[in-house]
């Protein structure tokens, strides 16, 4: 054998090594992934699920707020609608007070 055909031949060897070590890798890391899936995707699942409710809530939250600041502000404009029709009766009662003849 020349240096040549050694040196191809070790190249081989070594190619054939690295990728059985790598499927054996890739081997132990699926058996892994196997045994840890499960586990995995009802920890991941939990996980949505909280997050799926919390942003219901928090929309929730939202819309209440919102609600109450349309309510604050109708109940806000109903006190000043009254304060406005009361000034308007106590103006017309004065005015009737003056018309009025003193007896």
């Amino acid at each position: 054998m020349t240096d040549e055909e050694k040196a191809d031949y070790l190249e081989k060897l070594e190619s054939k090594g690295t990728n059985l070590l790598n499927n054996r890798n890739l081997a132990n890391l699926k058996a892994k992934t196997a045994k840890l899936a499960p586990i995995l995707s009802k920890k991941k699942t939990a996980e949505l699920e909280a997050k799926a409710e919390a942003h219901e809530v928090h929309k929730f939250a939202k819309k209440f707020i919102k609600s109450a600041d349309q309510v604050d502000v109708s109940v806000f404009n109903d006190k000043l609608q009254i304060m406005r029709v009361m000034k308007e009766l106590k103006e017309e009662e004065d005015q009737e007070d003056k018309n009025k003849p003193d007896a």
